[in-house]
């Protein structure tokens, strides 16, 4: 935005409307603090051994290890696991929740694990590292899998946790214990703005932490501006893709909604007939009382270019029949968007 001058070098506050980068002081009406999130290590004891690596210090280390154990099963940790399946790896994933990719629509996560079943890796739902030891055989790792504990042995184990990189930013002199901001990503503190991995709410996303910028600069300048988390799409590049926009059944249901939901298996998408791709979904979900879209939950090819479509919608507040009465582009995945949103409203035509 115009008017609005980055910082270079580690920035900190140094009281209200001044921040202090080494030596120089800066004087401002309006700050953005947009620092960003750093590594977590887990809390299991033998965390700090070495082999038990974050997702950008194994990358950088470029070698691709006998026996992987991935902790956790977000869309990172999914994308990582089945890549280095496919190099050749036997990857274990502990997924602390029942399913993966938590953040999703369940069927999304349910239909993602069910397609990984041919591939050379293993998910263990409801495991925890209970710890982790190290000798001449590399790592052995002691899992809690279902209250049931077993021991593993891998080469490396990663992990995917991050946390907004507040140290040192000088949060106590405003007055300020984090960065957690309102629908203005305004902070309590009078002029400060936060956006980003660094106002400490998931999911950690680039094109998320983009949107924040920007309304966060024109709020800076005098507008007001409000940000929709709801509106962000959350994206696995996996194989088929999955990608997820707006609020899963269930989260409609637990904010009182009386739902419609509906679903296009995409075997019956003429362009999946072409891929010869059987196995995916489009989900949308609404509102009953003024037929509103909530949600929007692709398993599918191209799952991660079509839900842009999907966060359009939500975003413009558009209704389930606005979608149903769409005109997309034939042959295409993308069609079955309006084949769900038929299926939800109970005029579904081409699902049998």
């Amino acid at each position: 935005a115009k008017g609005v001058t980055p910082i270079k070098g580690k920035g900190r506050l140094a009281g209200p409307g001044r921040v202090a980068v080494g030596d120089a002081v800066y004087q401002a009406k309006s700050i953005i603090a947009a620092v960003g999130a750093q590594w977590v290590r887990p809390a299991f004891p033998g965390a700090d051994l070495e082999g038990v690596v974050n997702s950008s210090q194994f990358l950088e280390e470029g070698k691709i290890p006998a026996r992987s154990l991935i902790l956790g099963a977000g869309p990172w940790a999914m994308e990582l696991a089945q890549f280095l399946g496919a190099c050749g790896s036997q990857v274990v994933v502990a997924a602390r929740e029942r399913g993966i990719l938590p953040d999703f629509d369940p069927e999304i996560g349910q239909r993602l694990r069910s397609a990984l079943k041919g591939d050379p890796l293993t998910v263990l739902n409801s495991c925890q590292v209970v710890s982790m030891a190290k000798d001449k055989d590399g790592l052995s790792a002691v899992l809690s899998v279902k209250g049931k504990e077993e021991t593993r042995r891998f080469d490396r184990a990663i992990y995917f946790d991050r946390r907004p990189a507040l140290a040192d930013l000088g949060l106590d002199t405003v007055g300020l214990r984090d960065l957690a901001v309102d629908e203005h990503l305004a902070t309590k503190a009078p002029g400060i703005w936060a956006v980003g991995d660094a106002v400490g709410t998931e999911p950690f996303l680039s094109h998320r932490s983009s949107v924040m910028g920007i309304i966060a600069a024109e709020n800076a300048l005098g507008a007001k501006r409000t940000f929709d988390p709801n509106s962000v799409p959350r994206v696995a590049y996996t194989n088929p893709q999955a990608a997820s926009v707006g609020l899963s059944e269930e989260q409609a249901e637990e904010a009182g909604y009386e739902v419609l939901a509906g679903t296009a298996a995409i075997a019956a998408s003429p362009m999946a007939m072409i891929q010869g791709v059987s196995g995916g979904v489009v989900k949308v979900v609404g509102e009953k009382k003024y037929g509103g879209l909530l949600g929007v939950h692709i398993m599918a090819p191209f799952a991660t270019e079509i839900i842009g479509a999907g966060a359009l919608a939500i975003q413009m507040e558009a209704t389930l029949e606005d979608l149903a009465r769409c005109a997309l582009p034939h042959p295409t995945i993308a069609e079955s968007l309006s084949d769900a949103a038929r299926e939800a409203l109970g005029w579904a035509i081409y699902i049998p």
